[in-house]
């Protein structure tokens, strides 16, 4: 989009009248009439721009003095000062700027001029940030899990009900609206019915058949191959991630009872409402979506009755998790389950107590925090 067409600069008879009859030029307390006098020997000719326009040159030709005249014609907001005179204003009066049609309030409220100082200071900042991760990682992580990833909220300061109103907005957006009306779904209601359905159960085993013989019980009919189109266009949207079973003994993946994992786990809170019952679901789909953004083919591990949370595979590499809240304390399922693996493959439980970190029979149990920090498993 083109929002500036021509800018130009005074020319050298402009200069020379406004600094004949300014009384303010005839004080000799002045060393420089910045800037005026920086262009005249370059001969700049006005400056007609496309969507992307570049303006190379020298250390110390003026460019920056160019973007900064610029951005004050246009009364653009931005970050850092920059260097003006008693006589930038004047100057700034004679230059003459030619904005686009598209160029309204609304764009200008938008707009804003970005300089090196403000990347600097960017990453200033960001370094900053990141000598005080240690400190607040505990509160970031519980934010994370309260709020989801969507960047539109993780950059902002939302409260809990704001935060869910952006993502149900987005939900209905991707999902109610642009699901539908790309696939031509007639039945509306019962498509959100299956998609309610998925959210709700998140992280457990279903099936296109499961779901069909629920909405039966809602005295709902839908086909299964319906739903099985459900589930696809839900895919290909990047809503939902399926997570097919692995058989360990056979070491073949199996074609039913599946699990699917969100995209943001914020979208079941923003349907649902969140609470603490939640949490194993939610750490569940954070692993998953950590293991998949490193590259891993993610399964859910079956061994003889047993079950393995995720089985991520990657060329070589394998690595076994299991996750929970907290170990329980009357059951070893958590380790127990990882130690009748038979292979030398690391072997992690990931929880979200403190206390239980450590290792035990050669099972790394670690914090979720530094699970999805750690640079390599």
């Amino acid at each position: 989009m083109l929002y500036l067409r021509r800018f130009s600069l005074p020319g050298q008879g402009a200069e020379a009248s406004f600094l004949a009859r300014d009384s303010e030029n005839k004080r000799t307390c002045y060393g420089s009439r910045y800037p005026f006098g920086i262009f005249l020997s370059r001969k700049v000719p006005p400056l007609t721009f496309e969507p992307i326009t570049i303006l190379c040159g020298g250390n110390g030709c003026g460019k920056t003095t160019v973007l900064n005249l610029m951005a004050e014609k246009l009364k653009l907001r931005r970050g850092a000062v920059f260097n003006r005179s008693s006589f930038f204003q004047p100057y700034l009066d004679l230059c003459e700027a030619e904005t686009a049609g598209a160029f309204g309030a609304a764009e200008l409220e938008n707009s804003r001029i970005i300089t090196s100082d403000d990347v600097f200071d960017g990453l200033l900042d960001l370094r900053y940030m990141n000598e005080n991760i240690e400190h607040r990682r505990k509160e970031l992580l519980e934010e994370y899990i309260r709020f989801g990833g969507f960047p539109i909220i993780a950059l902002s300061e939302y409260d809990e009900q704001s935060a869910y109103q952006i993502v149900n907005g987005i939900y209905h957006t991707v999902v109610s609206r642009d699901i539908v009306k790309r696939h031509r779904i007639n039945k509306q209601d019962l498509f959100d019915r299956v998609v309610k359905y998925i959210i709700e159960n998140m992280g457990k085993t279903f099936s296109a058949n499961s779901i069909s013989t629920f909405l039966k019980s809602e005295h709902r009919k839908v086909s299964v191959e319906s739903i099985y189109n459900y589930l696809r266009w839900l895919e290909q949207a990047f809503i939902i991630y399926p997570c097919e079973r692995y058989d360990l003994q056979g070491k073949s993946i199996l074609k039913t009872q599946e699990k699917y994992y969100l995209a943001d786990f914020s979208l079941k809170y923003a349907l649902m409402g969140y609470n603490r019952k939640m949490l194993d679901g939610v750490i569940e789909n954070i692993v998953f979506l950590e293991l998949k953004r490193r590259g891993y083919d993610v399964f859910i591990g079956k061994n003889d009755t047993k079950e393995i949370d995720f089985v991520a595979i990657r060329r070589d590499e394998k690595i076994y998790v299991q996750v929970c809240v907290q170990l329980p304390e009357k059951s070893d399922r958590e380790v127990g389950n990882l130690m009748e693996i038979k292979d030398h493959y690391p072997k992690y439980v990931v929880t979200l107590n403190d206390l239980d970190v450590g290792i035990e029979n050669g099972i790394k149990i670690v914090h979720l925090s530094d699970f999805l920090l750690s640079s390599q498993w």
